[in-house]
């Protein structure tokens, strides 16, 4: 098991552009940010693919660690899992994206989404749950998925604070979910 001490060591001289002390935090450190990351995403090439992103960013801001505030795995392995976090966002907008170009009926493009809520254009069972849903709840959710805003910009529209817009979306999508099992 490696010290803290070797990783503080290597992550300063990383921070001087020194590949030798990068390469060996690589090997110290990658197996268990791997671990970290497979159990994340699931897939091995995800995973594969997430820790070399996760050690470009190690070592473009590997001057900017500080012992004081984290332990080195500890501030690797943050870098790592937002990393792998960005990935999974990433690819579910994506995948909802190509589930939205497969469906293009569901909304019409110039409606107003609240508007085709209410009015009852959207169909079926997620018609349903949205319904469900108080006001506050449904907006964000639809804010979010069908307009493809951020927390902020929704907190925007919406004249809350963003904390309060996570926990109507949180509270909303599980809502939904339970709805729709």
């Amino acid at each position: 098991m490696t010290d803290n001490a070797t990783y503080i060591d290597l992550l300063a001289r990383s921070a001087l552009r020194d590949q030798n002390a990068f390469s060996r935090l690589y090997e110290l450190s990658s197996p268990k940010l791997f671990g970290l990351l497979l159990r994340i995403l699931k897939r091995d090439d995800l995973a594969q693919e997430c820790l070399q992103q996760a050690y470009v960013k190690i070592w473009s801001s590997a001057g900017d660690y500080r012992e004081g505030l984290a332990a080195p795995m500890t501030w690797m392995s943050t870098i790592a899992r937002y990393t792998a976090y960005d990935l999974l966002r990433k690819s579910r907008r994506e995948s909802y994206l190509d589930d939205i170009d497969d469906a293009p009926e569901l909304v019409d493009e110039g409606a107003d989404v609240f508007s085709a809520v209410h009015s009852g254009q959207v169909s079926g069972s997620l018609m349903d749950c949205v319904k469900q849903l108080n006001e506050n709840q449904m907006q964000s959710v639809l804010m979010g998925y069908y307009e493809g805003l951020t927390y902020p910009e929704i907190a925007g529209r919406m004249g809350a604070p963003v904390g309060t817009v996570k926990t109507w979306m949180h509270r909303g999508l599980a809502s939904l979910r339970e709805c729709m099992h």
